[in-house]
């Protein structure tokens, strides 16, 4: 026995020996480690199965059908992407993330939080199975323990729902009417792992992974605070039937409800239901707040926002986190944003808004499409071609009353004869027999001039929707409270303002040549060299210069199509969640802070 241990000693020396000669060769450092490190990993799983069993014999790299998700607590689990959790913990050699043998890691506790704050995002919290989480993790589950195996799938599982809905669009953008490639998708399950890193700051991963912009944060404050507090007094006289248009100084039966909806006192010496100064002022001011025309006259826009109760506000901003969740983050410095529901266009430069204005949209007959494209210049002094519904609708009822129409409004008209485009007298056509399905054989185009309803200024912006912004020969449309008025494109209020925005970035351009080129009344384009995105979106509910919420009205019906296929996709309802909360520990649900 003692030659065998001399002889292994003097072995063992001869490989040491060996080892330092070859350890000064760099080239046979980089060779051993590879080496050594290729041995590691082949033999982890191996190791695994040496342990306790544990997550890791569950997982092994021998298992074909990763048994932990089929185990009795898991069985009723739809699991987002079986392949992606079984190449995580793979990568992990097997071992939990959210656990250790000694109890839960603090990420695993933030997990379950964010699960039941999910409702601020306006997600359902059942849907990151926080019932079960909160019942597993309150058993202290020990590794080995089935108990302990359901847990770290479940937290996994959470996270990568939890991740993919905070990064895109939850529902079809056909099933909206809109185009997917104009709007942020979710990342897949693979994606969202990624973020699972034990030396990160879980808690800060969780923050990253929301929209970061100001007006999201300011409406999940909202939800909270509208969520947390009772409904206010007013909505017992709600809602207001208006019977007419109500100016300052006249009378109605309605203005008694709309005091109290305002908050404003009966007037002592005066008739009760006369609209006097101080309740006009209250409803200039709620005008103001709602982003609606600050004219002091009680009409039906008007009432239609003073009949939305808390749970409607809870609704829009239900509907509008969605929304933000869907806007694309990668945006240039130089930035175009209109929001179809305010009627109004943004220029944002640098970061910061060079200015803003009003823009007249598309009635709901005739709505404005949300999409994005790119602003490649300007054409001044455009001609108008006669869009196809326009034609049908518009045009043709007027020439069959007045056959000098087109004549009067400077609209040329032509069709392909004989394979050749011609121009036909208008006059040689009668148009009492025409059919609204022949108006597509003819083209309709107008001049420039003061007729034209382009104005002077176009903005170029190729799209499928034939859809641009532009200037207007009807400038009265802007003194509207309501200006959903359009056929659809959108009418800038000053849109030279908007041409020198886009053109003062070409080299070469100074703002001079653009007014001389509009005297002259030709017709030009003029391309930029880099586009600026363009962005047309909607928002009910957004935020004003004062930085204040301001919620408008869902001119489209678009907030109940898009809350109905949310309700389709998980059921969420927050009036009943909101029980929950008034009962629960309001401070595990309602974060201390969301900033």
């Amino acid at each position: 026995m003692l030659m065998i241990i001399k002889g292994f000693a003097g072995a063992m020396q001869v490989q040491i020996w060996f080892i330092k000669k070859m350890m000064a060769n760099k080239a046979f450092v980089v060779f051993f480690s590879v080496l050594f490190t290729g041995v590691c990993v082949s033999y982890a799983p191996l190791m695994a199965q040496y342990q306790d069993a544990d997550l890791g014999s569950a997982l092994s790299e021998n298992s074909q059908s990763f048994p932990v998700l089929k185990q009795d607590l898991l069985m009723d689990i739809s699991f987002t992407d079986p392949a992606a959790l079984e190449a995580f913990y793979k990568a992990r050699f097997n071992e939990p993330f959210w656990m250790s043998k000694t109890g839960l890691y603090s990420r695993a506790h933030d997990m379950i939080k964010a699960a039941q704050n999910s409702w601020t995002h306006g997600l359902n919290p059942e849907h990151y199975f926080v019932a079960q989480l909160n019942n597993l993790a309150a058993a202290a589950p020990k590794i080995p323990s089935k108990e302990a195996h359901a847990l770290e799938m479940l937290l996994t599982e959470s996270f990568i729902r939890y991740a993919r809905d905070l990064s895109g669009m939850r529902v079809s953008a056909a099933q909206l009417g809109l185009r997917a490639k104009d709007w942020r998708q979710r990342i897949n399950a693979d994606s969202a792992l990624t973020h699972l890193k034990p030396a990160e700051n879980f808690h800060a991963v969780l923050q990253s992974i929301a929209p970061q912009s100001q007006t999201y944060e300011a409406l999940r404050e909202e939800l909270i605070r509208l969520t947390s507090e009772n409904a206010p007094d007013y909505e017992s006289v709600l809602p207001i039937t208006l019977r007419s248009t109500i100016k300052p100084g006249q009378h109605s039966q309605d203005i008694e409800k709309i005091r109290r909806r305002l908050g404003v006192a009966e007037p002592k010496n005066a008739y009760r239901l006369a609209y006097d100064d101080a309740l006009a002022a209250a409803v200039i001011q709620f005008q103001t707040e709602h982003g609606v025309k600050a004219d002091g006259i009680i009409g039906p826009q008007t009432v239609a926002l003073m009949n939305i109760t808390a749970r409607d506000k809870r609704d829009q901003i239900i509907a509008n986190l969605e929304r933000l969740r869907w806007a694309h983050t990668d945006r240039p410095d130089k930035f175009v944003i209109v929001n179809i529901p305010a009627a109004k266009l943004w220029a944002i430069e640098e970061g910061k808004v060079a200015f803003d204005m009003p823009v007249i949209v598309g009635r709901p007959e005739r709505a404005t499409p949300s999409f994005q494209t790119e602003i490649t210049g300007v054409r001044l002094n455009p001609t108008w071609t006669v869009p196809p519904t326009i034609k049908k609708k518009d045009i043709l009822p007027k020439l069959q009353t007045d056959p000098m129409y087109l004549i009067d409004k400077g609209i040329e008209l032509s069709a392909v004869i004989e394979g050749q485009r011609v121009t036909v007298d208008p006059l040689s056509i009668d148009w009492t027999t025409v059919k609204p399905e022949e108006m597509h054989m003819v083209r309709l185009v107008q001049i420039p001039g003061d007729h034209n309803p382009l104005g002077k200024i176009r903005v170029l912006m190729p799209n499928e929707f034939d859809i641009y912004l532009h200037d207007t020969n009807q400038k009265d449309y802007f003194n509207k409270a309501d200006r959903a008025q359009s056929s659809g494109c959108m009418r800038m209020q000053d849109p030279q303002k908007m041409a020198e925005f886009i053109l003062r970035s070409k080299a070469g351009w100074k703002t001079d040549r653009l007014e001389s080129i509009l005297a002259a009344g030709q017709l030009k384009d003029i391309s930029i060299d880099m586009s600026i995105p363009v962005y047309v979106q909607y928002y009910t509910v957004w935020m004003n210069e004062k930085n204040a919420i301001v919620f408008g009205q869902d001119i489209y019906g678009k907030d109940k199509v898009l809350l109905n296929a949310l309700a389709k996709l998980d059921g969420f309802d927050l009036q009943a969640h909101n029980k929950e909360i008034d009962t629960s520990n309001r401070s595990l649900v309602l974060p201390v802070s969301l900033n």
